[in-house]
């Protein structure tokens, strides 16, 4: 493999390249003349090098070295996934169809809330890849947003269809019940009720100990809640969940404004910066 190919370069050198100009940048040949930009970092394993990931634009764009390390990021929680094979082990496909199962059933009830907890799960594994989890936590992570709602299975229909301004004081409890509810759902699930029931039940506390349901506050509140809350409150804000939607601008500006009131600010910071680089809509 020939090392003036950007593709081989990276793999042979172990080092990620940035071509922000395919036109005037004559380092690397055989770069398709559609692509404008390029970024290409390899795929480290226990250190071995298993691959690339490469990613070219078809548009100019002027990557830097804090993208070059976020792709980086990206390629080391990839390297993993590939080594342990995780996706393919019994437990995690026991695991997967069991709340694919769940989900399944919520969404039979109400499919809103239902691809709104895969939207969810979605953006937290993007915030948790910029904060650096480890490839457990994200799974665990994952697999709480997919939950975090399934509480709502016990709720009448009537209920979950209203706006919250159209709830009643007795309503608005039951709705915040299901937090709890979720919680107690995985007390015959041991083989992941401790990894998962720290999001399920406490991802609508708030920073400040405004939320519900036991008023934990900053750290006390676990970091996959702290995550959770986050994506939770602007996909609904986004989305009308319960509300009428807002622009997805708007939504940013108030996840920024929670931060330290509602939000973990470190959480807060990842999104944010997810958001102005697009990777969140």
């Amino acid at each position: 493999m020939s090392i003036d190919n950007i593709i081989g370069h990276v793999y042979m050198n172990g080092t990620g390249q940035i071509v922000n100009d395919t036109g005037s940048d004559k380092r690397f040949k055989q770069i398709s003349a559609s692509i404008k930009s390029l970024m290409c970092v390899p795929l480290k394993s226990r250190g071995n090098i298993q691959g690339v990931i490469y990613l070219g634009s078809v548009i100019s764009h002027n990557y830097t070295a804090e993208n070059l390390k976020q792709l980086s990021v990206i390629a080391i929680h990839t390297a993993y996934s590939l080594e342990s094979a995780w996706a393919s082990s019994k437990l995690t496909q026991m695991l997967y169809a069991t709340i694919t199962s769940l989900t399944q059933t919520l969404k039979t009830k109400s499919k809103p809330i239902s691809e709104h907890s895969k939207r969810v799960s979605h953006i937290c594994h993007l915030i948790a890849i910029s904060m650096g989890l480890s490839l457990n936590e994200l799974i665990d992570l994952r697999l709480a947003a997919l939950m975090h709602d399934i509480g709502k299975l016990g709720i009448d229909e009537t209920i979950l269809k209203k706006n919250e301004v159209e709830l009643t004081i007795e309503e608005l409890e039951i709705i915040r019940r299901h937090t709890v509810n979720s919680s107690k759902l995985l007390d015959n699930m041991d083989m992941f009720k401790e990894n998962i029931e720290p999001g399920v039940r406490w991802h609508h506390e708030r920073y400040d100990g405004s939320g519900y349901p036991d008023k934990l506050s900053g750290l006390r509140i676990p970091l996959m809640a702290r995550i959770i809350s986050v994506a939770n409150e602007y996909d609904i804000m986004i989305n009308g969940l319960g509300r009428k939607a807002i622009l997805p601008d708007d939504a940013a500006l108030q996840i920024k404004k929670g931060s330290g009131s509602l939000f973990d600010p470190d959480v807060v910071m990842a999104f944010n910066k997810l958001y102005i680089e697009n990777f969140i809509k």
